[in-house]
């Protein structure tokens, strides 16, 4: 079964102007109309989502705005049914936009859903915190500036003794990382201190998986004995979650700049 994740932020005039107009309109795609049959039903009231529209779309909950972007989708599935796919991915984005619903990033499937969640869930600990779907613009930046770091130590050990520090394309990256983390440490100096601080009790470890994974890798197939191979299958899952992590500081640095001067409420809808 596949998994999406949806990062949402609101534009409180266009919600106030437009969807609670949208909300009201009487045809054959009315959300009063959708949501009294089938999965809504007797989940989502519209006087509460239309009140929130009024007043304060941030208190909207998750299976209401499920339901909005539900509705949204099949509203815009049946009217441009002869369309095709992008014309009608196009036209829904469009659509939440205008009614001020703006999913910014969207993470496609389910291992990189994992290792994202897997990262905020480590922070969530070092904060004391438990959200999960529903995060001010503050905290999920003091999040993003935490996970670039923390991801930032992983891909520089990496380049060091996986990829090779060559110059070259990974030498280039080596450098920029180093740019984010200083622009971090000057700018937001607890989240770059909590981070180190994470990565240094991980840091032994990590180096001994990559290590191994080296080691396996370079070993040509007729040389390869029985140690080597259980030493390197022994830390398998490690392995996936160093990579894993790797490849998530794309999407953290991605994050980061579409919130940036942003102050408003960010949820996160999670299909899993």
């Amino acid at each position: 079964m596949g998994r999406e994740v949806y990062f949402i932020k609101f534009d409180k005039k266009d919600v106030q102007e437009n969807l609670a107009k949208t909300l009201q309109e009487e045809s054959k795609y009315s959300y009063q109309d959708y949501i009294k049959e089938g999965y809504y039903k007797d989940k989502v009231s519209f006087e509460e989502v239309f009140q929130k529209s009024k007043n304060d779309i941030e208190q909207i909950t998750l299976e209401e705005l499920w339901s909005l972007f539900a509705w949204f989708n099949w509203k815009v599935d049946t009217e441009y049914e002869n369309a095709g796919y992008a014309k009608q991915e196009h036209e829904f984005h469009k659509e939440t936009r205008r009614n001020g619903l703006n999913i910014f990033y969207e993470i496609p499937s389910k291992t990189p859903a994992w290792h994202f969640f897997s990262i905020l869930g480590n922070y969530q600990s070092l904060r004391n915190t438990d959200f999960y779907d529903s995060f001010s613009a503050d905290y999920f930046h003091d999040f993003l500036d935490y996970a670039v770091c923390y991801i930032g130590f992983i891909s520089q050990l990496l380049i060091e003794k996986y990829y090779g520090k060559e110059e070259g394309f990974y030498f280039e990256q080596f450098w920029v990382i180093e740019g984010k983390h200083y622009q971090i440490m000057e700018n937001n100096p607890s989240q770059f201190e909590w981070a180190t601080n994470e990565f240094d009790e991980r840091k032994e470890r990590y180096t001994n998986a990559i290590d191994k994974i080296v080691k396996f890798r370079d070993t040509p197939k007729k040389s390869m004995t029985t140690s080597i191979y259980n030493e390197y299958s022994e830390q398998r899952f490690l392995e996936e979650e160093i990579f894993g992590f790797h490849h998530q500081l794309d999407t953290m640095l991605s994050l980061k700049e579409k919130i940036e001067g942003y102050t408003g409420c960010i949820k996160i809808l999670d299909s899993y």
